[in-house]
């Protein structure tokens, strides 16, 4: 047993004493934390309300052999004739006629009343809950008075309770302790440039510093960066890992390292965390329709101990089967479980997004976590998303005909509902004074629009009140779409909280409606503030190229290390040809049709097998795959569409399979499903064709950004479309080497490749290419190259 368990009260009150639904509202008014913080000190600055305020206690107490260290700061103490009183003040959005005293809250107050009182020595203690209503401001308090005596048998009780759950925790924690001191690599031998990779990790954690590693497919990036974090749980005494990435497969990827490592003699809890919206069976808490939100809490704590004691790495059919049978919501049951996991494996969202991040780890304490990020060339993209917010003039105006068309036959409309249509009034106004005055289609403003901010300010506070006034409000047919707005309304003002000069406002002006979007040009300030809740970061990937660009755009990050590592296969087993014949530049492109499609043609004839042809866009590459299919129909051609379903992306990966019998060419799209995360080894890939530099469709966001950084005294271009060009160039190149059996070619079709500021984004093994400028030189010169021995 350890020496010390340390714990909050309100932690442990909370955990120990939920019950009843999981509803919506359990989750409503996301800023309500800053609203209670601001209650909290207008309260304690009522002259002679309290002796003491914000007052921290601490008590150490052994139950069932397990010494607890329980904390936490008592609201405020107050003295009243000789007798003292612990106050616990909650904010609400509810009116307070019928309020009624919370267990929990009455928990948190007599806690702090029992540690006061026997800090103090004192046989009996007031313990208070005061309700401030934050739409009326008006006051309620309910009083209590305890002897000590009673006071520490309910602590007693509580501490019992939890307990029983410390004991299995530990019981858990000693098997992975001794498990990670025995494992080993699991493999005989390690790759070219692994073990420096594993040794470097281990480094940059111990030391707490920030380490981005450019690691070549085929190096084992998942098992070197999970193997040493595992580690260092034991020798660094770290508490927690969080492997974050972008794309499930990469998800996989990592619980497919774990059950290898299990299969080696592991015993951690992992979890991979799944996105409401694919693993709740209902998509929203409605308590009419939804047997898991029905007595969620009055089943979860049974539910988690169940699936602790009897699983180890918890997946998503994992969460569903015991959601299943304790009939619980499966996403609150995986955020939960989560808490009491070794690894956590998800979305980049779960970190960083300041909708969604991970709050039970990051908003009241940092411990002592470690971030691996995966594929981390696509975080800077994610972050402007997650750091920027949109909100549509008509999504308001819908809902205000939606509500009104409900209530036309009431003879009475709550007064509560008619403040929810007035707050909708003002921001159609506020959306109004936006407007310009010449149309445009977008334009763009450095001011925060703060009529309309305040207007949508208004709508959350009175929706909140309708919302805590009327529980069976979710019995309206305008109910599910006030709650999506609500939700949105308060997205787009926690941005609004956050906009600075890093951000711009961009409007967007299509038939009557408007669109507003706070954009976030330059993240990197927010990524670094969001990074202080790790010890330190592993971000890698096979495309880290530039380096500084990269950590500039983390943060400029005083204590990053870089690590580039060399592909660990046989260069002679990838030949990478340019051909500078061809442009494939937006005004070229009708003209570069018949060229394109000759050396494709040349390219995939040199031998049978499979290949992909990857292109900028769909129009382009619809037009190659047409004039290519009809001129060559002896060729089996397959092509992407816009409208794939993932079983569709299924079923055409399906169709490549090791053969030489036949010539097979996929026609794709750069940067879509098939250009990242796809593992094609052997004969299922012999060759990618490259038809252009990758840069994406010019915009207005990109030459906002463009012009940002060009303020900046950097390259714009490079920021705003170079760099995210080659980066998709390199990314669709990697799916052709993928084992060091593999033997394959990339041919990249556009003179730009030759230009230097091409050449210094592309990896060392490609600096050996060959430049070729015609159709015959492609077929022949690879001809050559398959003939050569393997």
């Amino acid at each position: 047993m350890p020496s010390r368990i340390e714990i909050s009260v309100r932690s442990l009150v909370e955990f120990v004493l939920r019950s009843g639904d999981l509803g919506a509202s359990s989750s409503f008014s996301p800023t309500r934390m800053q609203e209670g913080i601001r209650i909290h000190q207008q309260l304690q600055q009522i002259k002679g309300r309290y002796i003491e305020k914000e007052l921290p206690l601490r008590l150490d107490i052994k139950v069932n052999d397990i010494d607890f260290r329980i904390s936490g700061r008592a609201d405020g103490l107050m003295l009243d004739e000789g007798f003292y009183i612990i106050d616990e003040i909650k904010s609400t959005a509810k009116s307070l006629s019928n309020c009624e005293e919370e267990e929990v809250h009455l928990a948190q107050a007599k806690f702090y009343a029992y540690i006061y009182a026997l800090d103090n020595k004192l046989d009996n203690i007031g313990a208070n809950v005061t309700y401030y209503s934050l739409h009326d401001e008006d006051i309620k308090t309910f009083e209590h008075e305890y002897e000590r005596e009673e006071l520490e048998t309910y602590v007693t009780h509580i501490l019992h309770s939890y307990s029983l759950f410390c004991m299995l925790l530990e019981r858990l924690k000693d098997e992975r302790d001794k498990s990670i001191l025995t494992l080993e690599f699991p493999f005989d031998s390690y790759r070219k440039g692994q073990k420096k990779m594993i040794n470097d990790v281990y480094r940059a954690i111990s030391q707490k510093k920030r380490l981005f590693v450019k690691a070549p497919t085929g190096i084992g990036k998942t098992i070197s960066t999970i193997y040493p974090a595992l580690k260092s749980l034991i020798y660094e005494d770290n508490e927690k890992i969080f492997y974050l990435t972008s794309k499930t497969i990469n998800r996989e990827a990592a619980s497919d390292t774990l059950m290898l490592l299990k299969d080696a003699g592991l015993s951690v809890r992992a979890i991979a965390l799944t996105a409401k919206d694919k693993i709740c069976p209902y998509g929203s808490c409605d308590l009419n329709a939804c047997d898991y939100a029905r007595g969620h809490f009055d089943r979860i704590n049974s539910a988690i101990y169940d699936i602790l004691e009897t699983q180890d790495i918890i997946t998503r059919d994992v969460i569903l089967s015991y959601s299943e049978s304790h009939k619980v919501c499966p996403f609150e049951f995986a955020l939960d479980i989560s808490l009491f996991c070794d690894v956590i494996i998800g979305d980049y969202n779960y970190a960083f997004d300041p909708a969604v991040y991970l709050k039970r780890f990051f908003a009241e304490q940092m411990g002592k976590y470690i971030f691996l990020m995966d594929e981390s060339h696509n975080f800077i993209d994610r972050a402007r998303d997650m750091f920027s917010a949109s909100i549509e003039k008509t999504a308001f105006l819908d809902l205000r005909k939606l509500i009104k068309s409900a209530i036309k036959d009431h003879t009475m409309i709550p007064k509560e509902l008619s403040d929810v249509l007035k707050s909708i009034g003002h921001i159609n106004a506020g959306f109004l004074k936006l407007k310009p005055e010449q149309a445009k289609t977008e334009f763009s403003q450095k001011a925060l629009p703060e009529n309309l901010i305040k207007a949508i300010r208004g709508f959350i506070e009175n929706s909140d009140y309708y919302f805590s006034e009327y529980p069976n409000a979710n019995e309206e047919a305008f109910y599910q779409d006030l709650l999506s707005l609500y939700f949105e309304a308060h997205a787009f003002i926690r941005i609004a909280e956050l906009y600075d000069e890093r951000y711009t406002m961009i409007g967007y002006q299509y038939d009557k409606n408007l669109r507003i979007k706070l954009f976030c040009i330059d993240p990197s300030a927010l990524v670094k503030d969001a990074l202080s809740r790790c010890t330190s970061l592993i971000a890698f990937s096979a495309t880290l190229i530039p380096a500084s660009y990269y950590i500039s755009m983390m943060g400029g990050l005083e204590d990053a290390v870089y690590l580039m590592l060399d592909s660990p296969f046989n260069p002679e087993r990838l030949k990478v040809m340019i051909d500078s014949s061809v442009s494939t530049r937006y005004s070229h492109r009708q003209r570069s049709i018949d060229r394109v499609v000759q050396r494709i043609h040349s390219a995939v004839s040199s031998k049978n097998g499979n290949y992909i042809a990857f292109f900028p866009s769909y129009e382009y590459m619809n037009q190659i795959y047409e004039e290519f299919s009809k001129a060559y129909e002896e060729i089996e051609c397959i092509v992407q569409e816009r409208s794939f379903t993932e079983l569709q992306r299924e079923d055409f990966l399906k169709r490549f399979v090791d053969q030489n019998t036949h010539v097979m060419v996929g026609f794709a799209v750069m940067g879509g499903a098939f250009s990242e995360g796809i593992d094609l080894k052997g004969d299922r890939l012999s060759g990618a064709i490259i038809a252009t530099v990758g840069l994406p469709g010019i915009s207005y966001e990109l030459d906002l950004i463009m012009e940002y950084f060009n303020n900046e005294g950097k390259n714009g271009f490079d920021y705003a479309y170079r760099y995210q060009g080659m980066n998709k160039v390199m990314q669709s190149a990697g799916r052709v080497i993928r084992t060091s059996s593999d033997k394959g070619f990339i041919l990249l079709l556009d003179d730009r490749f030759l230009e230097a500021s091409y050449q210094n984004l592309m990896p060392r093994e490609w600096l050996d290419f060959e430049r070729v400028s015609s159709p015959l030189e492609i077929k022949n010169s690879l001809e050559q190259f398959w003939q050569e021995e393997k």
